[in-house]
């Protein structure tokens, strides 16, 4: 029977969370799966680095379970001034859609400058571009509407229509 070929060398450091040949570990750490550099940091990195990856674990495991969810809320809670509650709470929002958008550099500035468009309202454009952008707007909804499974009814209708 042929021998199973190993995916990866050596072990995986359970702070640091990488693949590193046997050479990078030692004595108790080897057997600790902790390398040479990791066993040098201070416990609280150790324990924040630990709690990073199972905060990396959890959150993009798909599909989430309670636990997982309960696991961001209470590190994002209990070390929200380490940067494992922070990753924590980061990961939270991505995942609830509440994140804001990255500030704007001063290159991106510049370039919004160079290709700033002049705005025209709907009602003066011509006709056919008119009604290619109620076509797209109205694809757009109706993708969205069978990718969420909602059908708006009343007043929620008169909205979107608007």
């Amino acid at each position: 029977m042929a021998k199973k070929k190993k995916k990866h060398p050596g072990h995986y450091c359970r702070i640091c969370g990488n693949y590193l040949p046997n050479e990078k570990f030692t004595g108790k750490g080897h057997a600790r799966h902790i390398c040479k550099s990791c066993q040098s940091l201070p416990q609280e990195v150790q324990a924040d680095m630990r709690r990073c990856n199972e905060v990396e674990r959890a959150a993009f495991k798909y599909p989430m379970s309670r636990q997982d969810w309960e696991l961001l809320e209470k590190y994002a809670q209990k070390y929200k001034d380490m940067e494992s509650g922070q990753f924590a709470q980061d990961m939270l929002d991505m995942k609830r859609g509440n994140y804001k958008p990255e500030e704007d550099t001063e290159e991106d500035a510049l370039l919004d400058e160079i290709y700033e468009e002049e705005k025209i309202p709907f009602a003066d454009l011509e006709d056919d571009i008119r009604y290619k952008l109620e076509e797209l707007l109205e694809d757009n909804i109706n993708e969205f509407m069978i990718h969420k499974d909602y059908i708006p009814e009343g007043k929620d209708l008169k909205e979107i229509k608007e």
